[in-house]
């Protein structure tokens, strides 16, 4: 060095040949405190890594390189961002100002000393995992690494690199670390902001599936019945009578519904007999109005098997597929079946109407879209099966164990003519 060597500390003239606690020859590198001495006393980086790890007897520097080495001290010191070096064995050879303001250590309490002895046991433990990994790669790589601050957890990127002598052997370890606290709760927030947003977005296309599903269906019922009732009303008092009344009773329905949906509740509580009893009188109230003779092939058992958001969606199918013979396929004959297999319940509504084009259909077809919404979401299976002239089948299967759909919507290449 260009400075003649100061006198041995006190811990350093007890013996001739000091030692320290590992028994390891104490090195030559004279340690300044970091807050009490200025900074052209401290003992500049590249001095101190080199006296501690590899020190040339009777080697000089020159000014210019102390100077240099006195402006990377001063640089790094400067740094917002910790960096450090170690040895092999994980012992700090240096540390610039910000790492230890972080930890509110000086530089005499971490040199030497291990992540051991530092931090807590699993943070060090990890800290020293990763510089295994770049003393074995040979090569700088970057890790997340997490560390205790005064207000908590810190996340940071820290980039660590082998340093190499003149032979190109690697004999420490740098590393730079970049606190990414704030970003990382920035993207956390950004997360729950867009979790929150989905939900919304999730939960508007259920209330405008459910809305055109049940309640515009049920209003449509409600119409079709008060129309009825003006035709019998000459003809039948007493008939005209009870369809009007069965009218009030849905429209009774929809307002309940309706508050219910105000309400944010679900308005359909539908378990075992009560959605078939649902699903008929719903056909009973339309049947008299067109003509359309609807024959029921419902299974009992099979809503047992239903979990309450199934049947909630299966009956806001069959309401669309229901409603959609009825105002649109021009049938004379419909069939709805509810049957039970091994591995999944299968809703079926058929008629023999004029049916239609299957692609026009997914593309305009608002009821049908929220159909196959709805089979997606139960992690079920929708064909559709249909020609202009041939009538429409409507088949879905919803398992009983949970499975990923090939496709929600798998519409037929060769549609099977309707009797």
């Amino acid at each position: 060095m260009n400075k003649a060597k100061k006198a041995p500390s006190k811990s350093a003239s007890n013996s001739a040949n000091p030692t320290d606690k590992h028994g390891n020859a104490s090195k030559t590198t004279r340690r300044v405190p970091t807050h009490h001495a200025s900074p052209a006393n401290r003992k500049p980086v590249l001095s101190i890594i080199d006296d501690t790890l590899a020190p040339r007897s009777g080697q000089q520097r020159s000014p210019t390189a102390s100077k240099k080495e006195r402006q990377l001290q001063g640089i790094l010191d400067h740094s917002p961002n910790l960096v450090f070096v170690k040895d092999p064995a994980g012992r700090y050879l240096f540390v610039n100002r910000r790492f230890e303001d972080v930890f509110h250590l000086t530089r005499e309490q971490i040199i030497h000393k291990t992540d051991d002895e530092l931090f807590p046991p699993p943070q060090a433990a990890a800290f020293r995992t990763n510089d295994r990994k770049v003393f074995n790669a040979g090569t700088p790589l970057e890790f997340e690494e997490v560390a205790l601050h005064d207000d908590g957890a810190h996340t940071s990127i820290v980039f660590k690199f082998p340093l190499r002598d003149e032979d190109g052997q690697p004999y420490a370890i740098g590393g730079i670390t970049t606190d990414i606290t704030d970003r990382k709760r920035i993207e956390q927030a950004l997360r729950e902001s867009q979790a929150r947003l989905a939900l919304a977005l999730e939960e508007r296309q259920r209330l405008d599936a459910d809305l055109h599903d049940n309640i515009i269906q049920m209003a449509y019922a409600v119409g079709m019945g008060i129309e009825q009732s003006r035709r019998l009303l000459n003809q039948d008092a007493n008939a005209a009578d009870e369809t009007l009344k069965a009218a009030l009773t849905h429209v009774n329905q929809v307002i309940a519904d309706v508050r219910s949906y105000i309400q944010r509740q679900d308005p359909l509580r539908l378990r075992g007999d009560q959605l078939i009893a649902t699903l008929t009188e719903f056909i009973q109230t339309l049947q008299p109005v067109h003509g359309l003779k609807f024959t029921l092939q419902m299974d009992p058992g099979a809503t047992q098997h239903l979990t309450d958001e199934q049947s909630i969606h299966l009956y806001c199918m069959a309401h669309e597929a229901i409603s959609n013979c009825f105002r649109h396929a021009n049938a004379r004959n419909g069939t709805l079946s509810l049957q039970a297999y091994d591995a999944s319940i299968r809703l079926e509504v058929e008629d023999d109407g004029i049916g239609f084009d299957n692609c026009h259909a997914m593309v305009h077809g608002h009821g049908l879209e929220n159909i196959s919404m709805r089979v997606l979401k139960l992690e079920g299976q929708l064909q559709i099966e249909s020609m202009p002239g041939r009538g429409t089948r409507i088949i879905i299967d919803i398992p009983l164990r949970k499975r990923k759909p090939e496709h929600p919507y798998l519409p037929t290449k060769a549609s099977r003519p309707m009797a």
